[in-house]
């Protein structure tokens, strides 16, 4: 039981720092002049292009 307390503990803290550093990085992309590609599903990962013409 010791253990599932502490994985869980651990799940909790990575959640709640992963959503503010996962904002400031997006932030700090689109301020050096990147732009957002079209997801093509909710599950895909957010790309970041210099130029809008390499999305795919």
């Amino acid at each position: 039981m010791l253990y599932v307390k502490c994985l869980g503990s651990i799940m909790i803290i990575s959640f709640i720092f992963s959503l503010p550093i996962s904002f400031l990085v997006g932030n700090q992309l689109k301020n050096d002049g990147y732009s957002v590609c079209d997801k093509i599903s909710w599950m895909s990962p957010t790309t970041y292009v210099k130029n809008i013409k390499l999305c795919e």
